[in-house]
């Protein structure tokens, strides 16, 4: 069997499956060939946004790249062009970014790592969206555009299987002092956010989506996990222990049948 060609819509909850600094042995049986990264539903399936190369300034080569795939969309036709085996689905940005809103056709992930730094967002007159302050109209649009989502790949890519990656934020790090066990949101370590709603609104969106289409999904929520001082990334909502990147990548080969 030839290696299972992966495309990565999400955040590092997924994309850091593909990843040998957490899985070193993964290329064995998958190629990540397409990733959009920490994006909304919502963002993507809006119309494109004009890329203005000398407004998106004051981040790195690899932070311009992410937003400039998400101004002009250019992921989906990218699916179509590389026709991966399999399109891995989480909904990080949905939950924890939300998105600004630039008219009444263009929307853009809320991404204060990223697009914050930017002329173009200083210049920006914002019109923001956030699922936990929008509940009613956040949940509208993004059902709208889910719907969008899954009438493309239908249209598309017909032989292509999509897996939703049901994780949890969490609220527990081990520090480098002594192992011990802290909790994230009133370390300082992060931004706070009450990450039982976040779990509830996730869990919100993972079920809609598996309810109304006929995808399969990776559930990650059964095992308690944790998040660490030492992640490469740092201490996070959804920075995990080792456990996690292996445990995703079982339950993916079990769920396609790889052996």
């Amino acid at each position: 069997m030839g290696k299972i060609n992966v495309a990565v819509f999400g955040s590092c909850v997924t994309r850091d499956v593909f990843n040998s600094k957490f899985n070193k042995d993964y290329k064995k049986y998958y190629e990540c060939i397409l990733t959009q990264n920490q994006t909304s539903i919502i963002s993507l399936m809006s119309k494109p946004i004009p890329f203005v190369e000398n407004k998106v300034d004051n981040i790195n080569e690899y932070d311009t790249w992410n937003i400039r795939t998400e101004f002009t969309k250019e992921f989906l036709p990218l699916l179509i062009e590389k026709s991966p085996n399999i399109i891995i689905l989480d909904f990080f940005a949905d939950v924890h970014l939300g998105v600004l809103k630039l008219d009444s056709e263009r929307y853009i992930t809320n991404n204060r790592w990223k697009l914050w730094k930017t002329t173009y967002y200083k210049e920006l007159k914002k019109n923001v969206l956030i699922i936990d302050m929008n509940i009613g109209e956040y949940l509208d649009i993004w059902i709208r555009n889910i719907e969008k989502f899954f009438e493309y790949i239908a249209e598309n890519l017909p032989n292509t299987k999509v897996i939703i990656n049901k994780f949890k934020f969490v609220d527990q790090y081990i520090s480098n002092e002594n192992s011990e066990i802290r909790q994230l949101s009133t370390s300082g370590k992060a931004l706070k956010i009450d990450v039982e709603l976040s779990n509830f609104l996730l869990d919100h969106l993972n079920n809609h989506v598996i309810d109304n289409y006929n995808i399969e999904y990776i559930d990650m929520t059964k095992k308690e996990y944790m998040s660490y001082e030492g992640h490469p990334w740092g201490p996070f909502y959804v920075h995990y222990t080792s456990d996690y990147y292996e445990d995703v990548l079982k339950e993916l080969n079990n769920k396609i049948g790889v052996t």
